[in-house]
């Protein structure tokens, strides 16, 4: 696996049953993020606890930590967080996993459709789904529809 530069980490650890449901298998496991610039990874074990890195071109790591609560339909974060939204969507496509920030789902719906992007990874996606072929733009998420 061919990894670009520097990059963020964000864990969320498992809490207890008594406080939060299990996370959906689909939101499980490391993601990252890049501009070219700013690099981010992101791990989801389960809802609860996390640790957000972020490593730009002029400096870094930077730490995060605070709670997650993960969903079927959304990620939130609480705390301090540096760069990463508050809130995220998981979205498969095809045999890859995202995390997209719904304020760029539209943006995120022409990525699919074909649309070019200047960042290498302009969204979240699953670290394990980076080798998997690209779907074809004729299959679209269903929160492009």
């Amino acid at each position: 696996m061919h990894v670009l530069g520097p990059i963020v980490v964000l864990t969320a650890a498992a809490i207890s049953a008594d406080t939060a449901p299990a996370a959906p298998a689909s939101s499980n496991g490391e993601y990252v993020r890049s501009d070219g610039f700013m690099h981010e990874r992101l791990t989801l074990v389960a809802p609860g606890a996390f640790t957000y890195e972020e490593v730009g071109c002029v400096g870094g790591p930077t730490r995060y930590r605070g709670t997650a609560g993960v969903a079927e339909d959304r990620v939130s974060i609480q705390g301090r967080h540096g760069v990463l939204e508050r809130e995220l969507t998981p979205v498969t496509w095809g045999q890859r996993h995202y995390l997209v920030p719904p304020a760029q789902m539209k943006r995120f719906c022409s990525y699919v459709s074909g649309k070019t992007m200047d960042e290498p990874i302009p969204f979240f996606l699953r670290t394990e789904d980076q080798s998997k072929p690209s779907p074809s733009t004729k299959e679209r998420p269903s929160q492009c529809n």
